[in-house]
């Protein structure tokens, strides 16, 4: 059963809004967990945490086969479910102000935002929508869509206004290029720079943009495959995994720098596991991410500089795209 869960997450880590496989051009996705290593010193006892709340996507509920909400206290360490009304969701994203979790539900593809205490869900689009980021305001959120002239699973980046209630408005297309594969937008929390990763080059790498579709820059220039990131507080910073199959890493680049290189990056953990998704914490000082050093999809922590490595979850069910609350 664990097996038949990773295969479904592993189709849809990259996927471009659709129930089929993941577009030839994204990143390979492990295929099943690693067993348990053996030589991996244990987590650290006493994790030292920034801020308190995790929203992430786990199999821990009723049913193993389905991803459900949920939130996890860094400090009381108690895990509490976000009741959806959907079996499965993906891709938790916290507004600026805590107040809302943006998710996808797969199949349909629709994203919707849900206040933490499950009340207030409200259903943003209704058309094939992805891999949404929030505008610093709270105002917008910014995603990866195949719904209108790109071929099926070839998104493109697309804006719409995210009033405090009612559905969204205002679509507009950012980043219109049928022919290549733009994924995973994330807006800068400092400033009007969209951040995503684009096929462009023929690797899969970041690139930003303006909201109004001018003065694209490409960021990185590491070969690829860069599957996901995520920007710091202050926005000088990206935080990104990279690599396919068992060996995920991740590493750390300046948001001001031009086509960086493997120069240019910072590791901050390195190994022949899966470490995926890292999220900040608020002052920008940690990162948790989903990681298959135990054998399992669990949520870990680390210091930005690589230290103090701390395992958070410890248990048979996977838990994944973790997201810290602002």
């Amino acid at each position: 059963m664990k097996k038949i869960l990773f295969l479904l997450f592993a189709a849809l880590l990259l996927s471009a809004c659709s129930s089929s496989s993941a577009p030839t051009t994204s990143a390979p996705p492990p295929t099943q967990p690693p067993p348990p290593p053996t030589d991996v010193p244990p987590p650290t006892a006493t994790p030292v945490v920034a801020e308190n709340i995790i929203a992430f996507s786990s199999n821990r509920g009723e049913s193993p086969n389905v991803l459900g909400l949920y939130l996890l206290n860094l400090d009381t360490m108690e895990i509490t479910p976000v009741e959806t009304g959907f079996d499965t969701v993906y891709f938790p994203q916290w507004s600026p102000d805590g107040n809302r979790i943006a998710f996808v539900v797969p199949e349909v593809w629709n994203i919707y935002t849900i206040e933490p205490t499950g009340e207030t869900m409200t259903q943003i689009t209704d058309f094939r929508s992805n891999n949404m980021g929030w505008s610093p305001d709270g105002t917008k959120l910014v995603f990866q869509s195949d719904s209108q002239n790109e071929p099926e699973n070839v998104p493109d980046i697309y804006m719409m206004d995210v009033p405090e209630t009612g559905a969204g408005e205002n679509l507009t297309e950012i980043l219109d290029n049928p022919p290549v594969l733009e994924i995973g937008p994330r807006w800068s929390p400092t400033d009007e720079r969209v951040f995503y990763i684009s096929a462009e080059t023929g690797n899969l790498e970041i690139f930003s943009i303006n909201p109004d579709g001018t003065d694209k820059q490409q960021l990185t220039a590491l070969g690829g495959p860069i599957r996901d990131f995520s920007i710091s507080p202050d926005g000088t910073k990206i935080a990104f995994a990279i690599g396919a199959k068992k060996d995920v890493d991740i590493y750390i680049v300046d948001t001001n720098l031009e086509k960086a290189g493997w120069e240019d990056v910072t590791a901050v953990i390195d190994d022949e596991f899966v470490e995926d998704w890292p999220s900040w914490s608020p002052d920008g000082t940690q990162l948790i991410f989903f990681s298959s050093r135990s054998g399992n999809m669990d949520l870990w922590l680390i210091n930005v500089d690589g230290s103090d490595l701390t395992q958070i979850t410890d248990d048979i069910y996977f838990d994944l795209y973790p997201n810290w609350k602002p």
